[in-house]
């Protein structure tokens, strides 16, 4: 093999990679965005879930009847990821409505 002609490599293993999951990301949201934003809000749901049952069967006696701080918060994010998915997803569908329209 013959030695590099040109100095070094200006690529960067980290900021290449982030560079790279985000366009994916983007192109994932552009055709498919619930295939990105169902998954995370069901993970968020369900750590929701096992945050409240912990609380509520582990908790302290008197605190048993009140729902922790994390699990409303929980739920709340997932609710608004997939409300933000819906979103992406009908902004998807508009935009794909119109290039096949004008084409």
């Amino acid at each position: 093999m013959r030695p590099r002609a040109g100095g070094r490599s200006s690529q960067r293993l980290m900021k290449n990679f982030f560079k790279f999951l985000m366009i994916i990301f983007k192109i994932v949201s552009l055709f498919a965005p619930l295939r990105v934003y169902t998954p995370v809000a069901l993970a968020m749901f369900a750590l929701g879930l096992l945050s409240f049952l912990l609380g509520f069967f582990f908790g302290p006696e008197p605190l048993r009847l009140k729902i922790p701080g994390s699990s409303v918060m929980l739920f709340t994010g997932s609710l608004i990821v997939f409300m933000f998915g819906m979103l992406a997803e009908q902004i998807a569908n508009l935009w794909f409505k119109g290039q096949n329209r004008d084409g």
